[in-house]
């Protein structure tokens, strides 16, 4: 038996775990943990192992293996870090910013070989993570919220980050787009799409009982974009998009009742004395990490070392105690990694989002389109929340879960 024919043997186990292995990183990666594995061997070892598979199959290298637009930005990304970490002021910091972009830069690469073979399998494994993401969630927050309940507070906008902080949005606004997919998919079918209905409100949920001003934002983004896109492209008819909208307000006003009153703090945006002061404090930590950027306005102090320096250009305040993190992520960019980092991280989401639009663009089917849209739609919808927050290549699975996006917007066959 030849080699060729050894390899085929195994060849349809491989595909049949492509999606599990995938979940299963991105669920290590969301609870921050590998144990003993190095998560970068394992993902070489995949990328290796699946990217023969396709060679062999295909009988070419093919398209797939092209650096593409968004891996030429991921490649800036991985020089911008190293650049980065050359000039760091603290270099161990700096050093495993390098290490998880490298592992972001592969796990892309596993998704666009792969992910786009059996589409409905990964936007069902992708559903999937969303849900146990979510639990988590609910997890963390149900019991926080009947502590307070308990000690006579209503208004849980005081405490929103004691229930749920930003990563869960983040996360939770980079996996809805699947459930959604699904729902479009199986919109027809009377049980599939009960099943989709459900996984979409559980994915979202996250980001309406973060209690906070930017997701809320980045939720209306969201559906603005895909009702603006539906139209444009007439996937459904204006009377069918009416009422999809007025089903979703509708679930969102039901779900929002026990909460009512955060909710309404939080849509009111400066209504309680907490949100005006965390106004008035993010404009003073941007005022201050401006001097840090001036200060170091190429390569910035070093992936993950703004609190480090933040501390020597703004004076401890014991009402605000350490500051971590700008609360923004372009600023927190700009002076982690300067100039360098700035333009790379802007070309890469560029390319993201323009390669979501062109496969748009190109798309002749309606699923495909779709399914497009609302991925585009949702990692827009994540850079409008990154205004409000800080989020990196170290946080837990964003990064993977924005690879997962574009290796998915490069490596998904479309309908001919």
């Amino acid at each position: 038996m030849t080699g060729k024919r050894l390899w085929r043997s195994p060849g349809p186990i491989l595909d049949f775990f492509f999606v599990p292995v995938v979940c299963v990183l991105i669920w290590l990666r969301l609870i921050d943990t590998f144990g003993v594995l190095n998560p970068n061997l394992v993902l070489i070892a995949l990328v290796l192992i699946y990217g023969i598979r396709y060679a062999i199959r295909e009988r070419s290298i093919g398209c797939r293996f092209k650096i593409g637009w968004v891996g030429a930005a991921l490649l800036l990304v991985l020089i911008a870090e190293f650049l980065v970490y050359l000039f760091s002021s603290y270099r161990p910091n700096s050093f495993y910013a390098l290490v998880e972009t490298l592992g972001v830069f592969f796990f892309y690469y596993l998704i666009k070989i792969s992910g786009g073979e059996k589409p409905a399998a990964f936007f069902t494994g992708m559903t999937v993570v969303g849900i146990l993401h979510s639990l988590g969630a609910f997890l963390r927050f149900i019991p926080a919220w009947l502590k307070l309940q308990s000690l006579g507070f209503e208004d849980m906008t005081y405490f929103k980050d004691m229930l749920l902080y930003g990563d869960w949005v983040v996360n939770a606004l980079l996996l809805l787009p699947y459930p959604v997919i699904l729902f479009f998919m199986f919109r027809n079918q009377t049980r599939k799409v009960v099943f989709s209905a459900l996984a979409v409100f559980i994915v979202s949920a996250p980001v309406l009982l973060s209690f906070s001003r930017g997701a809320y934002i980045a939720g209306a983004v969201f559906l603005i974009l895909i009702n603006a896109a539906f139209l444009k492209y007439r996937l459904l008819r204006p009377q069918a998009l009416a009422l999809y909208n007025a089903v979703i307000i509708g679930v969102i006003v039901l779900a929002s009742l026990p909460f009512i009153t955060s909710v309404y703090s939080t849509t009111a945006m400066t209504r309680t004395v907490s949100q005006t002061r965390s106004a008035a404090s993010r404009q003073e930590i941007w005022t201050d990490s401006l001097k840090m950027i001036r200060e170091n306005p190429v390569t910035g102090v070093g992936s993950y070392n703004f609190a480090l320096r933040f501390m020597a250009v703004a004076p401890y305040d014991e009402t605000k105690g350490v500051i971590r993190t700008p609360q923004n992520t372009a600023v927190g960019i700009a002076a982690d990694k300067g100039l360098i980092g700035v333009t790379a991280y802007l070309l890469l989401l560029a390319a993201i989002i323009g390669t979501g639009v062109m496969r748009i663009a190109k798309a002749k089917d309606s699923f495909d389109m779709a399914a497009f849209i609302f991925i585009v739609s949702a990692v827009a919808a994540t850079a409008v929340y990154l205004t409000t927050y800080y989020a990196s290549f170290g946080n837990q699975g964003t990064a993977f879960l924005a690879a997962a996006a574009a290796g998915a917007f490069e490596g998904m066959k479309l309908q001919e």
